[in-house]
């Protein structure tokens, strides 16, 4: 006997070789003949039973082309086996057809052909047509930390004609995206699992740009994938799945308008997005600003690719209100909220920029840019207003409910469909209703002083009181009953209660203040010090070079609890030992010249020390600059010449600035002048002063 999985690949290879056969035939009478006899070539050559599987198989089930869960609102998409393309008689070996082109009637069996091969497989579910990306579904997701990935949105399919089959992408986000390792599946309606459409292998090193799109054609040489063997049908849904195995998006196809079958087509199957409406809008005050959303469907719908835009009254354009991308990763449940606030923590989007001013038009608009429902308020322009007056502070734009259907009004005019409500975000809209005014409001007391006060037993106490604000009555503070008493000399709680009613006889919520009367208890003890004391050193009021062996610090110490007592100095690595804390001391360096390093530790009461030494340092230099003459150190000039100042170079590591003087060479005169030149440098090193003699000769006759 067989077993089930060998009965079975039996069944499906004797079901492929019959439909093989009669599909062959079935296209060789096609081309041949190409009229309204050549189904009836073909049942001639067999029994009715076995015409009706090959119409079955043919013309699948009916009930794919209406059930689908997005289907295009008042577009019928009719019944085949009753459409004018085929129709078979009440004898059904009389088939009767519309007169097609040939190559009309080739697609239509590729069409079928494609239908056929699906079915096949999904009754097969061979070994080898399980992809890779098939296992992933199946297996145990452990790894918590797997990577995170950006939606991708499958934005326009095509099915008809066969050889201009495409599948678009598009991304909704701000980076490009790297698609290696994504991949689409697809199953009939029927089908309880997916199979592959497009694989991985095909992604390898694509990448989609932000904001653009990502062609997959049967035949289009400039698409980023060709495919020729695309298969798309009809009442198929196509997932695009990313690295993980979970699904960015998906879409369905449903079957085209007879009118693309019998003329070869052309038109894409955009995506077909069910309607969301804008169900309540409250402006003010600002900060309890919100927009809610209902899904009226009896699926949940993922809104990726959304988004609002808004504008005012006197605006030709949209502008952006909320963004796409705070939309990314957002699903509303069927007959449920989604809220978008400006500062409730309970909203699904979070927006704290979210601006609705008076006399806006709201749109909400599906990842195609079409509308999906709009709402004016105040005097926008495009619509009917509301109520004359625009929504008061504390109140919301509500779309009206109806009382016995319970189902929000939807008639694209926002007078009929909108009223003024009381807020209530995420939850059923509710009329507002202006209060009656009469005397049914309470007074409301507020306490004076602490809700909670704590004395000490033996103390004195004194009731702070409270006050009663009523609405119609005014202040009733002295009507204020008091009920209870402490008793301060012993140690306990109490509670004091404050209620009061008005001349209509509303009585005020009680409210209560608590008492403590607690034992003296002694102070806790100092903290524990252990931190050891900072400080910081500063040499000759910061002078960064010195030529003096005696160095003058200057000491700063800080420490958190404890005072500071004893410090310690060392030079270099060898230090002293501890001696008193003082904010100066004198210190003596080697005579060479170089950096030198002072390190200081501190030492608290308490006996917390500094772990490593407080450094500073600074450049011990004793060599005095050297002073050389730019040009010759006598100069003779003729009475009348001109005396150019050559200046002079100085040769110091810390070098300062020359400072020329002596006399002013004066060439109207004979005399003799001495130019001198001095400098200190940084560590104030003096120079040996050099001269330069300036002769003024007189001209001899």
């Amino acid at each position: 006997m067989l077993n089930p999985f060998k009965k079975r690949k039996f069944f499906v290879f004797t079901a492929s070789l019959l439909i093989t056969v009669f599909v062959g035939y079935f296209s060789w009478s096609a081309v041949a003949s190409v009229g309204g006899d050549f189904v009836g070539k073909v049942l001639s050559y067999t029994d009715k039973i076995g015409a009706k599987i090959f119409t079955a198989s043919i013309l699948q089930n009916d009930n794919q082309l209406t059930n689908l869960t997005l289907v295009p609102t008042g577009e019928a998409t009719g019944d085949l086996a009753e459409s004018e393309d085929f129709k078979e008689t009440e004898e059904f070996n009389q088939p009767v057809f519309q007169e097609k082109s040939t190559q009309d009637i080739l697609d239509d069996i590729q069409e079928k052909l494609d239908i056929i091969s699906q079915q096949v497989q999904e009754l097969m579910g061979s070994p080898q047509d399980e992809t890779e990306e098939d296992k992933v579904e199946e297996e145990e997701k452990d790894d918590l930390n797997q990577i995170v990935y950006p939606k991708i949105l499958i934005s326009e399919v095509q099915i008809l004609p066969i050889e201009q089959r495409f599948i678009k992408l598009y991304n909704p986000n701000n980076l490009p995206v790297d698609l290696t390792g994504w991949y689409l599946q697809r199953k009939t309606e029927t089908a309880s699992s997916w199979s592959s459409c497009v694989s991985s292998v095909n992604f390898e090193g694509k990448t989609i740009l932000p904001g653009g799109y990502f062609l997959i054609s049967r035949t289009n040489n400039l698409a980023n994938i060709v495919l020729n063997s695309l298969t798309i049908t009809e009442n198929n849904s196509l997932a695009l799945k990313d690295p993980n195995g979970e699904i960015s998006d998906i879409a369905y196809t449903v079957s085209p308008i007879l009118d693309q079958q019998s003329n070869g087509g052309g038109d894409s199957v955009p995506i077909i997005y069910p309607k969301i409406l804008i169900s309540e809008v409250q402006i003010a005050p600002i900060e309890q600003r919100f927009i809610e959303l209902y899904n009226p469907n009896n699926q949940a719908i993922d809104l990726g690719g959304w988004y609002l835009q808004r504008k005012t009254e006197t605006a030709d354009s949209w502008g952006s209100s909320v963004s796409s991308t705070k939309f990314l990763g957002k699903t509303i449940l069927a007959n449920d909220y989604l809220l978008i606030s400006r500062t409730d923590e309970t909203a699904d989007i979070l927006l704290d920029n979210l601006t609705l001013t008076e006399n806006n038009s709201l749109a909400l608009k599906n990842p195609n840019g079409e509308i999906s429902d709009k709402v004016g308020y105040g005097l926008a322009q495009d619509f009917e207003t509301v109520p004359a007056e625009s929504p008061l502070s504390g109140q919301s734009l509500g779309r009206k409910i109806g009382e016995t259907e319970q189902t929000y009004f939807d008639t694209d005019d926002n007078s009929a469909d909108f009223e003024i409500d009381t807020p209530t975000p995420k939850a059923q809209n509710e009329k507002y209703i202006e209060p009656v005014p009469s005397d049914i409001i309470a007074p409301v007391i507020t306490l004076i002083g602490d809700l909670e006060v704590t004395i000490t037993v033996g103390d004195t106490y004194a009731d702070m009181g409270a006050t009663a604000l009523d609405e119609t009555d005014g202040y009733i503070a002295a009507d204020i009953v008091v009920v209870n008493s402490v008793d301060v000399n012993i140690v306990g709680d109490y509670i004091i209660t404050y209620n009061v009613s008005d001349v209509a006889g509303n009585n005020a919520v009680e409210v209560t203040r608590f008492i403590h009367v607690v034992a003296i208890v002694p102070p806790p003890p100092p903290p524990t010090d252990i931190t050891p004391p900072t400080g910081t050193i500063i040499i000759n009021d910061g002078a960064l070079y010195t030529n003096s062996r005696d160095v003058v610090l200057t000491i700063s110490a800080t420490d958190d609890l404890s005072e500071v007592t004893e410090m310690k100095i060392a030079n270099a690595s060898s230090y002293h030992d501890w001696e008193s804390y003082a904010v100066s001391k004198q210190w003596v360096l080697p005579s060479t010249n170089g950096v030198k390093t002072v390190r200081i530790k501190f030492k608290d009461f308490v006996g917390n020390e500094t772990a490593t030494g407080i450094p500073t340092t600074i450049i011990l230099d004793t060599v005095a600059p050297v002073i050389t003459l730019n040009g010759d150190s006598t100069i003779n000039l003729d009475v009348g010449g001109t005396y150019q100042e050559f200046s002079a170079t100085i040769t110091d590591i810390n070098p300062g600035s020359l400072v020329i003087g002596g006399d002013a060479v004066d060439t109207a005169i004979p005399a003799t002048f001495y130019v001198t030149y001095d400098t200190f440098d940084l560590a104030e090193n003096s120079a040996t002063q050099v001269i330069r003699t300036v002769i003024v000769n007189e001209i001899e006759n």
